[in-house]
């Protein structure tokens, strides 16, 4: 894997301030705890290393991107699966119990042409399209 001293910087110094942001802040002040320090003296030397070496990091980065691909691969499905169970099946649910067929697919014996007539739009239409 070919990393960049540029991305292993960016990632040192984005882990850091997501962390103190998120831990260090943001959960503390949601649930009215006190602001962590010892959180600001763990993250200070990642981002003093991400500044300085942030070769040291590439071990980091590589665990952090390949956690971050397999938490991408679930919540990829679970999302997924939400949408078609919540969106799409009830819909498709809802068509086939009201015989709804927008697209026209059934095939008729007596029907001579599955064609459609359409009359042409104005060319003033595609002057301001927008």
């Amino acid at each position: 894997m070919n990393i960049s001293k540029n991305q292993l910087r960016e990632f040192g110094i984005v882990f850091a301030i997501g962390m103190i942001l998120i831990f260090g802040l943001g959960i503390p002040l949601l649930a009215n705890k006190p602001v962590p320090i010892w959180l600001s003296i763990l993250t200070l030397p990642v981002a003093f290393i991400a500044l300085v070496l942030p070769i040291i990091l590439k071990p980091f980065y590589i665990l952090w991107m390949k956690i971050g691909a397999v938490l991408g691969w679930i919540n990829t499905r679970i999302i997924l699966g939400f949408i078609y169970f919540v969106v799409f099946m009830p819909v498709g649910l809802c068509m086939s119990i009201f015989a709804k067929d927008p697209m026209q697919r059934r095939f008729e014996k007596d029907r001579v042409s599955y064609r459609i007539n359409r009359t042409p739009s104005p060319a003033k239409n595609m002057e301001r399209p927008y």
